[in-house]
């Protein structure tokens, strides 16, 4: 199923139930593939959409009879993909030379029974209009008498989002005009340098944009709710004291039997907030939250075999051009407790790991972490890692 399989580009990809819905708002159309024989069938079609805790619900109509409905009826499993592209060649804007919100869900489809569903029906039908642009009561009375209301189903599993730069919040969705495109934020690296993506916080741009990042609106909110349902999470807290011109980072690092990270989905920091698999997971940047404080879960029942290693690094943020050292960090706890690794202290060291969550015969120990690095750039520490393919 499309959401059970892992995107190549995972920073593109958008999770976020209430951003995926403001970019429903933005496609005017959708193409439902059903099955038909040796090949697809796929029909074009106006929708109007739901989104519940559980699943997304996107509600199409029909004419009674026709090739469609007939596949309906003998295999309700559809595929539905919302696209819109926007191509500025000559006008790079934000870094791109063009951008797209894509939405792709697999779901059951089924015929709402206006009988025995009056509320339904009348939900799904104001839901397409409201999708067309249209007021409640702007539809063809004749048409609506022949025409048959769907809703396709679709668990969030089963849903997948993606754009072409990461989307942090729904304000940032809606595609922006021709004009805002010659006029607009242009980045100073593009997203052709791989480093951007692993060095730069992605929150922060240049000019008033950069400010207004730093808006409530834009803070991204510690909610651990979620992990009410593991078993055994193991929750560290990372603190430490400094200056309010110092932004500290952690990032988690995985590593197999040979201290090798195996992929690039295997980091957790802020701009990657779960690794592959999901068992760990960065609950944000400290700058958006409680200032020299920043937090990780990880759920040992979850970890794969080929994790032998998870190094927790604390790493100085732009350390080299402000001329910050890991000196500047007076105090550096976890869960509480001070840290003893003697790698802090070390003269001139940018970032230092400062626990190890390794395995053993015994299960998982959490020990001081012993390396320090001169650099503090996440793809400058990756040679250390040996992760030469990146791109994979």
């Amino acid at each position: 199923m499309i959401g059970d399989i892992p995107m190549r580009r995972f920073e593109n990809q958008i999770r976020d139930h209430e951003i995926i819905g403001e970019m429903l708002k933005e496609i005017p159309n959708v193409n439902v593939g059903m099955v038909d024989g040796d090949y697809p069938y796929v029909v074009p079609m106006v929708f109007g959409y739901e989104i519940t805790e559980d699943k997304l619900l996107v509600f199409l109509h029909s004419a009674k009879e026709g090739h469609k409905v007939n596949l309906w009826a003998k295999n309700p499993k559809v595929t539905l993909l919302f696209t819109k592209f926007m191509n500025h060649m000559k006008n790079e804007h934000r870094g791109f030379l063009h951008d797209y919100r894509s939405v792709m869900a697999n779901g059951l489809i089924r015929r709402i029974d206006r009988s025995k569903e009056a509320g339904w029906h009348g939900r799904a039908v104001q839901a397409i209009l409201r999708q067309s642009g249209r007021g409640s009561t702007e539809f063809d009375v004749p048409h609506y008498m022949f025409m048959d209301v769907y809703v396709v189903e679709c668990d969030w599993k089963h849903v997948t989002a993606k754009a072409e730069d990461p989307i942090h919040h729904k304000s940032h969705v809606r595609l922006p005009e021709l004009s805002e495109v010659e006029h607009g934020p242009v980045r100073s690296l593009t997203y052709d340098d791989w480093g951007f993506y692993f060095c730069r916080k992605l929150y922060l741009e240049p000019g008033d944009a950069g400010k207004a990042a730093m808006n409530e609106d834009y803070r991204v909110l510690l909610d651990l709710n979620g992990w009410k349902a593991y078993q055994d999470p193991l929750t560290l807290d990372f603190s430490w004291s400094c200056s309010d011109k110092v932004d500290a980072d952690v990032f988690a690092i995985v590593s197999d039997e040979n201290g090798k990270i195996p992929r690039r989905y295997d980091v957790a920091f802020y701009n990657q907030k779960e690794v592959r698999g999901g068992y760990i997971t960065h609950m944000g940047d400290d700058v958006l939250n409680t200032k020299g404080t920043e937090r990780l879960i990880v759920d040992r029942n979850s970890i794969p075999e080929y994790c032998h290693r998870i190094d927790f690094v604390l790493s100085l943020y732009e350390g080299e051009s402000r001329n910050q050292t890991l000196k500047e960090i007076s105090q550096m706890t976890v869960n509480g407790e001070c840290v003893k690794s003697e790698a802090v202290a070390v003269d001139g060291k940018r970032s230092a790991v400062i626990k190890s969550l390794v395995r053993t015969e015994s299960g998982w120990t959490l020990t001081d972490g012993n390396k320090a690095f001169d650099q503090w750039r996440l793809s400058d520490l990756f040679g250390y890692y040996q992760l030469a393919k990146w791109k994979e």
